[in-house]
């Protein structure tokens, strides 16, 4: 059976709505911003972080942060799809997130007084609060694997659909920034000293992203196609990435062949593209075992930082618009050539006809994803 993309939605720092996230990107705005707040951090830092005062008018009595902006990102996208009902049988939601509503442990308010139980912090709880909001017909699913959680959800929303198992699927992704997620990421000296440059001689690390993002797949004919979609993984090391990029080409040529394409078919590739040095290096071994050289490459980090349980959604949104635009947006923060292998890394935004994209993702834990959107004509 084919899948759809039906609808989608983003709540990212320049607000709420794909298309507002998408024409930020399109004019070369970043969200990424210096951080003083030491209630995230002692030592100031660069992020992309949503602003209480977009989050406040969204939030609803019992409702938390991180639920808030994935209620936004999922009516907003039912909105445009209202056959995805999850009231229905025929309707599923899947969440990706890969912390929950982590800030509830450091929310010290009782709950007489507004505070939340530290039950509420287990990513069970997200679903459940959720399921409730929408009155779902099904139980929804989280799907929770670090850096690929978006990813992986998708996959799993296509396999529902290619299996008949039910019409539509409500994808959301959600992660908040605190205090504990910045420190992790310290910890293993992952953060850049500035706005983050992904394949570049000078990257020095990652900028963390806060971002919910919705996308609904469906049985339903729509412009765009999710025709392929694999996950692997490298089994070399828990943080790591295979130094050979195994576990990333052996997920983009299964997805390929799910789809049955071609390297000369693939025209765009919106890459995971942390900044490290060692997962840039990586995905150009992997694009290059799989002769995908020719393929024009970007990261959308330097634009909204890396948004962990939302990346693979958010950014699949992002090169579906591009895939529909026929637009291939600059790789932000991209001066210097900084991968051993001769990739076509994005310089300008520009028009360029496009047909066949590849989304990939890798994480800690060595898991590797790959997504192939196609447009139909």
């Amino acid at each position: 059976m084919s899948v759809y993309v039906a609808s989608h939605s983003i709540l990212s720092p320049f607000g709420l709505g794909s298309a507002t996230t998408f024409d930020a990107l399109v004019q070369g705005n970043s969200a990424v911003v210096y951080n003083e707040d030491p209630e995230l951090s002692p030592i100031p830092f660069f992020v992309s972080k949503i602003q209480d005062e977009l989050i406040e008018p969204m939030k609803v009595d019992g409702i938390t942060r991180l639920e808030s902006m994935m209620m936004q990102t999922i009516l907003d996208a039912l909105k445009k799809f209202p056959e995805a009902d999850l009231r229905n049988k025929d309707s599923l939601l899947i969440l990706s997130t890969t912390k929950g509503n982590i800030d509830l442990l450091a929310d010290t308010r009782p709950v007489q007084l507004g505070g939340f139980a530290k039950e509420r912090s287990y990513l069970s709880s997200v679903a459940e609060t959720l399921g409730k909001t929408f009155r779902c017909a099904n139980t929804p699913i989280v799907v929770s694997n670090a850096c690929i959680s978006g990813g992986n959800a998708l996959q799993l929303a296509k396999t529902f659909l290619d299996a008949g198992r039910y019409k539509n699927v409500v994808v959301c992704g959600g992660d908040v920034i605190t205090e504990f997620v910045v420190s992790g990421f310290r910890s293993f000296h992952a953060l850049s000293e500035s706005r983050c440059k992904p394949f570049d001689d000078n990257r020095d690390g990652i900028n963390l992203g806060e971002a919910a993002a919705c996308m609904v797949l469906s049985s339903t004919p729509s412009e765009i196609s999710l025709i392929g979609a694999a996950t692997s993984n490298d089994a070399n090391h828990i943080s790591g990435p295979s130094r050979t990029g195994e576990g990333l080409y052996l997920a983009i040529g299964n997805a390929m062949k799910e789809a049955n394409k071609e390297a000369s078919d693939i025209r765009y590739i919106s890459a995971h593209g942390t900044a490290t040095a060692y997962n840039d290096e990586m995905e150009s071994i992997a694009f290059d075992r799989r002769g995908l050289n020719e393929a024009f490459v970007n990261s959308f980090k330097a634009y909204v930082g890396h948004t962990l349980g939302a990346a693979g959604i958010l950014e699949s949104i992002l090169a579906v618009s591009c895939l529909k635009e026929n637009l291939v947006i600059e790789s932000l923060g991209y001066d210097y050539h900084g991968v051993s292998r001769k990739i076509e890394i994005i310089e300008y935004t520009r028009k360029r006809m496009l047909k066949t994209i590849l989304k990939t993702g890798s994480g800690f834990g060595g898991g590797n994803n790959a997504l192939i959107f196609e447009k139909n004509q």
